[in-house]
């Protein structure tokens, strides 16, 4: 969650999500008509869930985000930086990436790939045998 701002400091984070984080975005709507989009593993990406029209269906979408971009922004605010998630920004500017709707919640995903490297790797491949135990006993 972004910190109350100044007014410094808000005006320094519009600008510089429109100059150096927007380009690096990629906003995409799900359903059905539209492949789901691969997700690189080397980056966290949005999803987000948003309504065209109050009171109508959820919708949902996504939120890729380029690796380049760096996870903590220091902000100057007056004296001080203040330290600010790159996924807190993004999400102050939600309503640019999917116009014309209504933003309900985002979260935050990351994409792992422990089943490919359980096969590479043995010590791997048992810490992924352990946590499917854990979570085989923790649904029961």
């Amino acid at each position: 969650m972004t910190p109350s701002l100044s007014p410094q400091a808000d005006a320094f984070l519009v600008d510089y999500f429109q100059r150096e984080i927007l380009p690096l975005l990629t906003p995409v709507a799900l359903d059905p008509c539209h492949p789901f989009p691969p997700l690189s593993e080397d980056s966290f990406h949005l999803a987000v869930r948003f309504r065209r029209t109050p009171g109508l269906h959820f919708r949902y979408g996504l939120v890729l985000v380029h690796s380049t971009l760096p996870r903590v922004l220091r902000v100057p605010d007056g004296p001080r930086e203040l330290p600010i998630l790159l996924e807190d920004i993004i999400a102050r500017h939600l309503p640019k990436l999917f116009p014309q709707t209504s933003i309900d919640d985002c979260w935050v995903i990351r994409v792992s790939r422990l089943q490919e490297q359980a096969a590479a790797e043995p010590a791997a491949g048992r810490f992924l045998q352990d946590q499917k135990r854990g979570t085989r006993q923790r649904a029961c």
